[in-house]
């Protein structure tokens, strides 16, 4: 009878087990989202937006400290410079033919205008150099901090894939916009020379703005392409193909043998088709919605390809 009083005792003096079995279920159900929780948290505007401008100073930062962005641009101005007195000089000859020509069709010297002749293949000149400067630009975004295993360290940073692609695409973007900008010497240079009206405005900025679009879009792809390379070179190489094929579709759907829907696909693909919209100065819909798509879509691959890094 003692024996089972003191035993009972002894059970009602033990302490009650610890919920150990609890408490790490919720250490590690709170430790595994982590990545996720700093997702969420800069997805919200105003973290997004600094998150990815501090990541785009960076960026912008190592553009202009290295003389990659230099160079770039450099070349840049200086083709188009060359593109710009050849189509002068093809204005110079054009004008002389219709002046002799003036005597039997009065409306030739009419016909003949700056932007046609002058600006308006300019334009698809610029846009031709940034198929052959973009890929330099974009090619070591990604590449470079994947080979040297910095893209792992920056996932572990308080900003999330999206302000990381966002930052990256928004530096090079000011660079094309930089780019464009530079080029509008070449139409105001024309109207202090030109007598009795130089360029028309409306159309120049329309052309500008198509312009505009297609370096990003180019930019998005170049940044995508170089999220999936641990190589720069192999990133540049894959980017220049990819743009030429953008650019040449065009011209071997209207040069080759395709008829029916694959050289409607072939014309809606091509780069030069939706650009030559905005030279003449009109701006369409389905030419905005197919460099804006091109960007969004490059964006949204690059994303997906920095989130498969993380697992």
């Amino acid at each position: 009878m003692s024996t089972e009083t003191s035993s009972a005792a002894l059970e009602q003096a033990a302490p009650a087990p610890a919920p150990v079995v609890v408490e790490t279920h919720e250490s590690e159900r709170a430790a595994t989202p982590r990545n996720h929780t700093v997702e969420a948290a800069s997805m919200r505007a105003p973290g997004l937006w600094r998150a990815s401008m501090a990541i785009a100073r960076k960026e912008l930062s190592i553009y202009f400290a290295t003389p990659l962005a230099w160079v770039l641009l450099a070349f840049f101005i200086f083709v188009m410079g060359y593109f710009f007195v050849v189509n002068v000089g093809r204005y110079i000859e054009f004008s002389r033919n219709a002046q002799m020509v003036a005597q039997y069709n009065p409306q030739a010297l009419d016909q003949l205008n700056f932007t046609d002749v002058i600006f308006s293949p300019l334009i698809f000149n610029a846009a031709l150099i940034l198929v052959f400067v973009l890929p330099f630009l974009t090619m070591r975004l990604v590449a470079e901090e994947r080979r040297q295993h910095s893209l792992q360290l920056l996932m572990t940073a308080p900003v999330g894939s999206t302000a990381i692609v966002f930052g990256k695409f928004l530096a090079s973007a000011v660079l094309v916009l930089t780019a464009v900008l530079l080029t509008t010497a070449y139409p105001l240079l024309l109207n202090l020379v030109a007598e009795g009206g130089g360029v028309e405005w409306q159309t120049a900025l329309t052309a500008y703005l198509g312009l505009f679009l297609c370096g990003i879009s180019f930019v998005s792809i170049g940044l995508f392409l170089s999220s999936l390379a641990e190589s720069q070179i192999v990133a540049g190489v894959s980017t220049l193909v990819t743009l030429l094929l953008l650019w040449l579709v065009g011209w071997a759907a209207t040069a080759g043998n395709v008829d029916g829907n694959l050289k409607d696909l072939a014309e809606w693909t091509s780069v030069t088709n939706h650009l030559q919209s905005f030279v003449r100065g009109i701006i369409r819909l389905g030419d905005v919605s197919y460099f804006l798509s091109l960007t969004i879509l490059g964006l949204f691959l690059t994303r997906t390809a920095i989130e498969r890094t993380r697992w």
